[in-house]
């Protein structure tokens, strides 16, 4: 009786199929993951590396070029990254 059950696959491949999904659905979660926060260093990037641009172009008066370079930033609504410069 146990031996009969145990051979009997019907319904196998639902359960492997929904196995694979959950599988599937965690992996299109990280990938998508990843990805925003790959865009996310790529903006955070491009904003302090234009800040570090306009302020170097008023370097001789150091009050200047932070003021320029604070600019930049908050223009690009990365305030947070300040503290990076």
């Amino acid at each position: 009786m146990i031996r009969s059950y145990l051979q009997n696959k019907k319904g196998a491949t639902l359960v492997l199929v929904a196995l694979f999904m959950v599988v599937l659905l965690g992996f299109v979660g990280l990938v998508l993951d990843v990805g925003n926060l790959y865009m996310e260093k790529s903006h955070m990037q491009t904003a302090v590396d234009m800040a570090a641009l306009a302020g170097a172009n008023q370097l001789p008066d150091d009050g200047q070029a932070t003021a320029n370079a604070e600019k930049i930033i908050t223009a690009n609504n990365e305030v947070h990254s300040l503290k990076s410069l």
